[in-house]
Parts: structure tokens; sequence; C-alpha cells
């Protein structure tokens, strides 16, 4: 009895000890549990994964740099078309361009278009055109750009052009510049056509891009809105 007693206490020293080694809790009295760390439920996972991240962006916190001032945009000058050669170039707010449309034989629309460099439009109407009174309109002044540009390749105010003929029955188109106190008008009853043998080549470009800006101007305020379309025009009564 004594032997197997002896052997029954070995066997159970020998468990306790693996018990020990495996980390479990042992069995014996009086010894001390193993305290595990809690593991986090799934629901407690889930939680966390939802929250908003604890790290802004760099973009998002970088305060906005107030010690610098902000540079104005730069407006547009035309050396070009300055009232004397090498003064002041002027600028959109400085120029005023007015549209004839005289008249024809026929049925030509017949009405002026002032556009000044602040943006404020005048219509006035007078013959075979849907609106034969004075309208005012606004534009956005920066769209005159394009069309000083040309004026200002074109020497406007001070190229000498030499084709003068006159063809009574066409319609004419007439465009003036002013600038501070200067200005030019040239009618132009040709349209680009041949100017005759006393005209350059340089002449009959001119002509051209004279005609040119009047359609430009046309474009740049919308006429067809005040003179209406070619249909609506052709309704028109024939008498003057």
């Amino acid at each position: 009895m004594a032997m197997k007693r002896a052997l029954s206490d070995a066997l159970l020293g020998l468990t306790l000890g693996a018990l020990a080694g495996c980390g479990e809790s042992p069995v014996a009295s009086g010894a001390e549990p193993v305290q595990h760390p809690p593991v986090a439920s799934s629901v407690r996972e889930a939680e966390l994964a939802e929250l908003p991240p604890t790290v802004t962006p760099l973009a998002e916190t970088a305060h906005a740099d107030t010690t610098r001032t902000p540079v104005a945009p730069v407006a547009p000058t035309f050396p070009g078309l300055a009232e004397t050669p090498g003064g002041p170039a002027p600028r959109i707010a400085d120029v005023e361009l007015t549209l004839e449309r005289t008249w024809c034989l026929g049925t030509c629309p017949v009405y002026t278009v002032r556009v000044s460099g602040d943006g404020t439009v005048r219509y006035e109407g007078y013959e075979y055109v849907m609106r034969t009174e004075a309208i005012d309109a606004r534009i956005d002044p920066a769209r005159l750009e394009p069309i000083l540009r040309e004026l200002e390749a074109l020497d406007y105010l001070r190229h000498e052009h030499r084709c003068r003929a006159k063809m009574r029955d066409s319609p004419g188109t007439g465009v003036t510049l002013l600038v501070g106190k200067s200005s030019r008008r040239f009618l132009d009853m040709r349209s680009g056509r041949e100017c005759g043998q006393v005209a350059t080549s340089l002449d009959t470009i001119w002509h051209a891009s004279v005609d040119r800006i009047g359609r430009l101007i046309d474009e740049l305020v919308q006429s067809e809105q005040w003179i209406g379309t070619p249909g609506q025009r052709a309704a028109l009564p024939r008498e003057r």
C-alpha cells in the first residue's frame, strides 16, 4: 500500500507541474491562479473600426498664410492704340467702340451698336430690324480684348488707307474707335473686296479686317436679339 501511495503522489506531482508549465490554473489548494488579459469582443472591435481616424491629413490642418498680400490681376494694355506714338498704353476701360450698319438699296438692317470699356452697350435700330428703338445692355468688358488686339494690329488710329471708293447699292460697315480724346471712324462700303488700282495689298487686307471686326462686335453683343434673324427680317414690311 505504501508503495502504491508513493507512486500516486509522484504521478500527481508530475501532472501539477505539467499544468503549471502550460499556463493552466493549478487545482491544488492554495495555488495562485494565473491572470490573463481580457480579450476584446467582436462587437467592441466593430465599434472601434467605425471610429473616425484621429489623425487629420496635413492639408486639412495647414493654416492659411495671412502674411502674403493677394496679387491683383494685371489689366491688359494696348500700346498700339495709344493716342500718340509711344504714349501711355490705354486699357480696356479707356476705349469705346461703335459699329454702324448702313442702308442699301434692298432690305439691309440699319442700326448702330456702341460698346464702352466699362461693359455698357447701347443699341439703336432704324430700318429693317425687329427693334427700332434704343436698348441698353451689358457685357463682360474683358471680352473686348480680342477685338482691340485686331485693331491694334491694324494700327487703326494712324493707318492711311487709300481705298475710298463707295458702292451706293451695298451696305456699309462703319467702325469708330475712341481712345481718350482721339477717335477714328472708317466706313467700309466694299466689305474687303478689291479696292482698285490705287490700293495696296495692305489696304485690301485692312478693309477685310474692318469687315471682320464688325462681325465680331455683332457676335459680342448678340445683335440678332434686336435686329432679328434673316428669316425674321424677311417677314418685315418692305416699305421705308
